[in-house]
C-alpha cells in the first residue's frame, strides 16, 4: 500500500550512481512513491550540472534537507563517507537508504550499525546483489527445497566481496557464518591504481548445519579477451544444483533432470520476471514489471520500495538492514585477514558478530 502523497526525500550525492539509477527511477517509474526535493553534495560543480539537468534544486549543506521538509534520504557517496553520512543524518533524525558497504573497515562498521539499530528509526542498505531476479530465485529453489538441504554456496569470480557474501548469506538464510578461512596470491597485472601487486584472495566460510561458502574474489581482474573471465555462481544441495553462468544456459539439476532459466518479457520485450522452465510455479517478478529497465535497475528499484515500505512501517522479505551490511562485510575481511595470517581460521564471533544469528 503507497501514502496518499509521495514520500518526501532529498538525494545526497551527485555521482554516476545518482545519475544512471536513482534519479531516472525517482523522476520516472518511482515519481508517484517519491517526491525528490533537492540534491545534495560535497562538490558544487557536478552537483550543480545535475540539478539543472533535471530543474531540481541542490544544496552543499545537509541541513536544508531538514529546510525543504524531507522525510528521508538517499545516501550515495564515496564509500570511505557512508558511515560519517549515516550519523549525521541519525543527528537531524532523518531515515535513510544507504549504499554498501556500510563502511570500510570493521570498526566502524560496527560503530555505525549499532547507531543506527538502536535508533528505531527506518533504515536500510541498497545491496542490489541479493534483489536482482537470479538471487532471488535462487532463494526460492532452496526455500522450496528443490535442491534438498543447501551444502555449498560458491562464487567463482561473480561477486565482489561484500555483494558476494550478502547473496550466500540470503542463500544459507538463518545458518550462522562460524569459521573463515582464505588465501591469497599476488599479480604483476597493471590496474591503472599505482599499486605494484594486486592481491587474488579465494577462501571460505564454514556455516552451521553442515554448509560452506566459497568466494573467489576477482572482479578486478576482468577483461574481455583475452583475460580472465568470471565462472559465475553454483548452489549444491542434498538433491540438486543450480549452474549459474553467463556465457552458458544457467539450469537447475534435480532428479537426473536439468531445468533451464528463462528471462521473462512482455509483448513489448520489457523484462517481467525470471523462471524455470519446466517446474510449474518457480518464477519471480520484477519490482517494475513492463518497465524499460534492466535487472540491475529493477534491483535498485526494490532496494527503493522496500524502504518506502518500511518507512510506512511495513517488513518486506527482500529489506536489507545495517546489521545484514555488517555481517556481509564481516564474512569477507575474515576470509581476507585469514589468508593475510597465511591461513589461519578466523572465528566469525571474534572477527565482529556478537550473536550467532543471522538472516
Amino acid at each position: 500500500m503507497t501514502s496518499a502523497a509521495p514520500l518526501p526525500i532529498v538525494i545526497i550525492g551527485a555521482g554516476q550512481r545518482v545519475a544512471q539509477f536513482y534519479l531516472p527511477l525517482l523522476l520516472g517509474p518511482l515519481a508517484e512513491r517519491f517526491q525528490v526535493l533537492g540534491l545534495i553534495s560535497r562538490g558544487e560543480s557536478r552537483v550543480a550540472d545535475l540539478a539543472r539537468t533535471h530543474e531540481l534544486r541542490w544544496s552543499l549543506s545537509l541541513e536544508d534537507a531538514r529546510i525543504w521538509g524531507a522525510r528521508g534520504a538517499v545516501v550515495a557517496v564515496s564509500p570511505d563517507q557512508n558511515h560519517q553520512l549515516a550519523a549525521q543524518l541519525l543527528d537531524l533524525q532523518l531515515p535513510g537508504l544507504l549504499e554498501t558497504p556500510l563502511a570500510l573497515s570493521l570498526p566502524d562498521s560496527a560503530g555505525i550499525e549499532s547507531l543506527l539499530s538502536s535508533s528505531g528509526l527506518p533504515f536500510q542498505i541498497a545491496e542490489q546483489n541479493t534483489r536482482h531476479l537470479p538471487a532471488l530465485l535462487w532463494r526460492e529453489l532452496v526455500t522450496r527445497g528443490v535442491i534438498g538441504e543447501l551444502r555449498a554456496v560458491t562464487s567463482d569470480g561473480a561477486g565482489y566481496r561484500y555483494h558476494a557474501t550478502a547473496v550466500a548469506r540470503r542463500l544459507f538464510g538463518s545458518r550462522a557464518g562460524k569459521v573463515a578461512t582464505g588465501q591469497r596470491v599476488f599479480t604483476k597485472i597493471d590496474l591503472g591504481r599505482g599499486v605494484s601487486q594486486e592481491p587474488l584472495y579465494s577462501g571460505t566460510i564454514r556455516v552451521d548445519g553442515d554448509g560452506l561458502f566459497h568466494l573467489r574474489a576477482s572482479e578486478i581482474f576482468y577483461f574481455e579477451s583475452p583475460g580472465w573471465i568470471p565462472g559465475g555462481w553454483q548452489l549444491l544441495g542434498d538433491e540438486g544444483a543450480v549452474h549459474w553462468n553467463e556465457r552458458s544456459r544457467p539450469v537447475v539439476v534435480t532428479n537426473n533432470q536439468a531445468y533451464p532459466f528463462e528471462w521473462q518479457h512482455n509483448s513489448a520485450g520489457r523484462l517481467t520476471g525470471l523462471r524455470v522452465e519446466g517446474i510449474e510455479g518457480l518464477e519471480v517478478v520484477a519490482a517494475l514489471p513492463g518497465e524499460e529497465l534492466t535487472d540491475d535497475q529493477q534491483a535498485v528499484a526494490r532496494c527503493l520500495l522496500d524502504w518506502h515500505s518500511a518507512m510506512e512501517g511495513v517488513s518486506t522479505p527482500t529489506a536489507w538492514s545495517p546489521d545484514d551490511a555488517h555481517r556481509d562485510l564481516v564474512w569477507v575481511a575474515s576470509i581476507e585477514r585469514s589468508a593475510q595470517l597465511g591461513g589461519a581460521p578466523i572465528a566469525l564471533e571474534a572477527a565482529g558478530i556478537k550473536s550467532a544469528a543471522n538472516r
